[in-house]
């Protein structure tokens, strides 16, 4: 058992929402000061879009594919994307970061593609008490760092440089 007042001080303002297939329904309980349950629809409408999500994430992963079939796979996925954050509760319009606890049937959602999760610190845990449990220790200095972009993938250099920004004396 978590209690509410520990999530509470680990978030420092933040949300959690904490998703869970209850009947054949998802359900989102959603916690930002105040807890609140919010209905989703049934389980299976987020289960078949997360396999549309993969299957066009494999598309586009593929060197064989033409410009056409990586512009349909791309509007397809920033349209799932939408839909799932129409449809997630997630609260959106600020920058306070969000745990999200996910249930195996959502692990594959595209949740940084997400609009609501933008620029936005976010978490994926499998449980509540996990990610308190991870909050909980101490963070370790990072010592050294490597970066490195491998062949045949056109934004590596750039996710590359972007990274290793943030880490003083990186090797890239």
């Amino acid at each position: 058992d978590v209690e509410l007042s520990a999530i509470a001080a680990a978030l420092g303002g933040g949300a959690m929402i904490t998703y869970d297939s209850v009947g054949g329904r998802l359900w989102a309980f959603v916690f930002d000061g105040r807890m609140r349950r919010v209905d989703c629809g049934p389980i299976t409408t987020f289960t078949d879009r997360v396999a549309a999500a993969q299957m066009a994430v494999r598309r586009l992963a593929r060197r064989t594919t033409n410009a056409h079939s990586v512009a349909l796979a791309i509007a397809q996925l920033l349209d799932l994307a939408a839909w799932f954050d129409t449809n997630l509760s997630i609260p959106a319009g600020d920058d306070r970061p969000v745990a999200l606890v996910i249930p195996a049937e959502l692990a594959h959602v595209p949740w940084g593609a997400l609009p609501s999760l933008a620029g936005r610190p976010f978490t994926l845990s499998p449980s509540a008490w996990s990610w308190l449990g991870a909050t909980d220790r101490p963070r370790r200095a990072v010592a050294s760092a490597a970066f490195v972009a491998g062949p045949g993938l056109p934004l590596a250099a750039t996710e590359v440089a972007a990274a290793s920004a943030h880490y003083d004396g990186a090797d890239v």
